[in-house]
């Protein structure tokens, strides 16, 4: 879990779209400044080629989703928590207790 990493993504508030790995986490930090700097909301693939191009996850551990999509490359099925707890800012997936390390929050 040390290495779990999210980068999420708000429109007045509302979360509109999470990246969410697990390994690599330190580099959320690295995304949420590149999508600041695209001064738009990426979409699923823009994000998904952020996270690969800044290092967060991997092949294995990495997915983006919205409130009606999942974009993986996820070996595992994704969790059930991915669509429960979407709408929380602060809750990866990933884990049942819903923490990580690094977690980024960008606000448009």
């Amino acid at each position: 879990m040390a290495t779990q990493g999210m980068v999420t993504v708000r429109k007045n508030r509302r979360v509109v779209l999470k990246i969410v790995a697990g390994c690599d986490g330190w580099n959320a930090v690295d995304v949420a400044r590149a999508i600041r700097r695209l001064k738009t909301i990426p979409s699923m693939t823009q994000a998904l080629a952020l996270a690969q191009n800044h290092g967060l996850g991997c092949q294995k551990c990495l997915l983006v989703i919205t409130a009606t999509q999942t974009l993986t490359q996820c070996e595992e099925e994704p969790n059930p928590l991915l669509r429960s707890t979407f709408n929380r800012s602060r809750f990866n997936p990933r884990w049942e207790r819903g923490t990580a390390d690094y977690i980024k929050i960008v606000d448009f």
